[in-house]
């Protein structure tokens, strides 16, 4: 008998009583149960996070940066807790560790004491990254898990993103600045072009200054030239009046010398003459009228004569 024959007559023999078709039917049905709960299971396990609860411990102390106080924790808190991703529930450290370990809580989330100052830190020369802590529980429901872990680093992103955004919002700040000090530069470089052409027009006054001080040196030379020149001379003439006036005292004397043997021979004759003068001046001065009297008739009567 050949088999697809003998498959046929055990198929004929179970559909003959009613056990036979119930295991037949469940043989056919329970994988597809199955396959529709773990489908089931699956199906947007994402719609029904605000269902797992979360434990959320802040410890941040907070920080001051540029005179400002930074809470980065309570506001990460305060926007996790109106978020819904999940069933957020703010408790302490003890209470966080021993719900995750009893299956209270799928996970925790810690944000560390000095979260405000690594986000501060990013004005600063040295900035730090702020970390936050996470804990999970495979053993409780390794699917939870698995979404919790994928859920929570869309948390940690959107953390990062806030502390980076106040970062650079403190570089466009400084941009701010600089531009501020560009404006200032600018104008001072307009202040600088302004200089540098007075400067060049003074530099230029300055080379026609220079040539106009060269030009006067020069006559300054040649006047300094001739200078020396007229001090030979005079120097020369200097030596010339020394020996005139040598001469001159010399011939002084000899004219003091005659002068005073004139006035000895005046003198001489004045002693000889002065009896005789005594004795007939009557006489001597009406002889001159006489002779003043006949120049004057002389004089009066060339005068009548006719002109040829």
């Amino acid at each position: 008998m050949r088999t697809p024959r003998l498959a046929a007559l055990e198929l004929r023999r179970f559909g003959r009583g009613r056990l036979p078709r119930a295991a037949m039917a469940a043989l056919l049905l329970l994988p597809l149960l199955y396959g529709a709960l773990y489908l089931w299971s699956f199906w947007d396990p994402y719609s029904r996070l605000d269902k797992i609860p979360v434990a959320l411990v802040n410890k941040d102390r907070g920080a001051t940066a540029d005179g400002k106080r930074v809470t980065a924790g309570d506001d990460l808190v305060e926007g996790l807790l109106g978020s819904g991703t999940f069933d957020w529930q703010q408790v302490d450290a003890g209470t966080a560790a021993q719900g995750l370990e009893e299956g209270s809580y799928y996970l925790t989330l810690t944000v560390p004491e000095d979260f405000s100052e690594s986000i501060a830190s990013s004005s600063g020369a040295a900035p730090r990254a702020g970390s936050l802590k996470v804990r999970t529980n495979d053993s409780n429901n390794y699917v939870v898990g698995q979404i919790s872990r994928s859920v929570f680093s869309e948390v940690r992103s959107a953390a990062s993103a806030k502390s980076s955004r106040q970062f650079y919002e403190k570089i466009f700040l400084s941009f701010s600045d600089l531009h501020d000090g560009t404006e200032k530069a600018a104008k001072g470089a307009d202040d600088v072009t302004d200089g540098a052409g007075d400067a060049r027009k003074g530099s230029k006054d300055l080379g026609n200054g220079i040539d106009a001080a060269k030009d006067g040196s020069g006559r300054l030379a040649d006047g300094l030239e001739k200078a020396e020149k007229g001090s030979g001379d005079l120097a020369d003439g200097l030596d010339s009046l020394h020996d005139g006036a040598g001469d001159l005292a010399e011939g002084a004397r000899q004219v003091a010398d005659g002068t005073q043997q004139v006035a000895d021979r005046v003198n001489g004759f004045a002693d000889d003459a002065g009896p005789l003068l005594d004795e007939h001046g009557k006489e001597i001065g009406e002889a001159a009228r006489a002779v003043a009297d006949g120049t004057e008739r002389l004089g009066d009567d060339l005068d009548a004569l006719p002109a040829d």
